[in-house]
């Protein structure tokens, strides 16, 4: 078995970087160069064309936090998709310019989906945003992402977004941040293609069938954070109108492929789940010292030996799969199995 951190610096920049098949100049991998984590994610986007995506005051690469958390799914989320087969019935496809899907899905998706976390936390946004209705004249949204009809998603799950942001601003206090970040970037996104559509200035493509796609990442984004009900949550998830969130059917890959893998590396992320630099928990050191091997929809992580890691920490991440994502888990002391169905 090889590390995490082995396999993310063994990857091909043709798998991981969309822009690397048009041409454009090479981005560096953060963990094999001299390159930070936000610049990474800047950088993505400023070679995408959709640089202004991040221009908010609450929405941008300064105000970010867990950086490392962000490119560390991205790369998971990559290694996951090819090394377990998941490319041979997801996102095989090229995209009408003939390039190939999933990378240009993915970078928009794990690296946007946290971006709503800073809108969340200011309390300027709390206490002016009393509902959907509010968020969206708020942030200036033109292009509703609820009002598409989305391909490739749980629509039961879809459905939830506005009553669940409701039932999170009322019941919670909170400004759901998956939400936020989902229908701000479907709207920009958008706003930025039909500008640049016009322009015609760079040799990217900017033809309005892109939107299908802004729409499948933002509807990933915007549902990543929704909670299925428990006991405790399933009579007030009746009261705000989130019947389907009761008894939900668990997501499996083919029903929602972007929302099932970024639940995955999401959760299971070890940098989220380790990460304390000042005990001398860094990036390196814990993608270094958690192994992972592959079978087909399947992914196996063990500790290395004598490592400082608590594992359990992961069977504990783990246990939020359940009845969210269709898996089957199986935990030993310092192991853990996930089976993707």
């Amino acid at each position: 078995m090889k590390s995490i951190l082995w396999y993310i610096r063994d990857l091909h920049p043709a798998n991981w970087d969309y822009y690397y098949q048009i041409g454009h100049n090479a981005l560096n991998n953060p963990f094999n160069d001299d390159i930070k984590h936000k610049e990474f994610i800047q950088r993505y986007f400023e070679r995408s064309g959709k640089e202004s995506v991040l221009g908010h005051e609450n929405i941008n690469t300064a105000s970010l936090g867990r950086a490392s958390h962000t490119t560390s799914i991205f790369f998971l989320g990559i290694i996951i998709y090819y090394h377990t087969g998941i490319y041979k019935s997801v996102y095989k496809g090229t995209n009408l310019p003939g390039y190939n899907v999933f990378p240009f899905l993915w970078f928009m998706t794990s690296l946007f989906h946290d971006f709503g976390y800073a809108f969340e936390l200011n309390k300027n946004n709390e206490e002016k945003i009393r509902d959907f209705e509010g968020l969206i004249k708020t942030l200036d949204i033109d292009n509703n992402l609820l009002d598409r009809d989305v391909k490739h998603i749980s629509k039961r799950l879809f459905a939830c977004c506005k009553p669940y942001f409701h039932y999170r601003k009322v019941g919670m206090h909170k400004i759901d941040h998956g939400i936020v970040a989902g229908v701000y970037l479907f709207d920009r996104l958008v706003k930025i293609r039909q500008r640049e559509h016009l322009k015609r200035k760079n040799n990217l493509f900017w033809g309005k069938s892109l939107e299908n796609d802004y729409a499948n990442t933002a509807a990933a984004i915007a549902t990543h954070n929704i909670w299925m009900a428990n006991n405790k949550t399933t009579q007030t998830y009746r009261k705000f109108g989130l019947h389907h969130l009761i008894n939900f059917k668990p997501i499996r890959i083919k029903t929602f492929p972007l929302l099932y893998i970024l639940g995955i590396v999401d959760t299971l992320d070890p940098v989220k789940a380790f990460y304390d630099k000042e005990n001398g928990l860094t990036e390196m050191y814990i993608l270094e010292n958690i192994l992972i091997s592959f079978k087909p929809n399947e992914i196996y992580l063990r500790k290395v030996k004598d490592s400082k890691l608590n594992f359990r920490k992961m069977h504990t991440q783990s246990e939020y799969l359940r009845g969210w994502l269709a898996v089957k888990i199986t935990q030993t002391t310092n192991t853990l199995r996930i089976k993707m169905l």
